[in-house]
């Protein structure tokens, strides 16, 4: 896995340089749109939380369950939520048990709500959410075509 350090302000030129190294690291890692985002920021703040699909779509205000499940499980396939079936049939989904990664996790969105390191990631991640939806629409519009 690849993370890099933590934000510290370091002066404008180096910030930006760190800043933008931290939102590629965060993409590269699968983090890589804001809902992705505040789902594990979500963990990280609640250690023990954890739910379905549905308990993570009303934690975040997201409006489709069904879409938050196809966020939830790429974050699995990226190794950083663990899938589990509480009860037979029922999946549950928390962050990873690797305490590595947890620390890393920690690292990585350690941003201070409000900061300027938290706005731009706020909007690299906002732009790359909006660039997947334009991408899931590409598709369609062809089809209709």
């Amino acid at each position: 896995m690849r993370f890099l350090g933590a934000v510290d302000v370091i002066g404008e030129a180096g910030n930006a340089a760190r800043l933008a190294s931290v939102a590629e690291g965060l993409l590269e890692e699968g983090i890589d749109d804001l809902a992705k985002y505040r789902i594990i920021l979500h963990l990280l703040q609640n250690p023990g939380a954890g739910g379905d699909s549905s308990y993570f779509a009303a934690a975040l205000g997201f409006h489709s369950p069904c879409q938050t499940d196809v966020l939830l499980n790429e974050l699995v396939d990226a190794g950083l939520l663990r899938r589990q079936e509480l009860p037979p049939g029922q999946p549950y989904y928390s962050l990873a048990p690797d305490s590595g990664l947890r620390k890393r996790l920690h690292e990585e969105c350690r941003t201070v709500p409000g900061s300027a390191e938290y706005e731009f990631l706020l909007r690299r991640l906002a732009q790359r959410s909006v660039e997947r939806a334009q991408a899931q629409l590409t598709p369609a519009r062809k089809r209709r075509s």
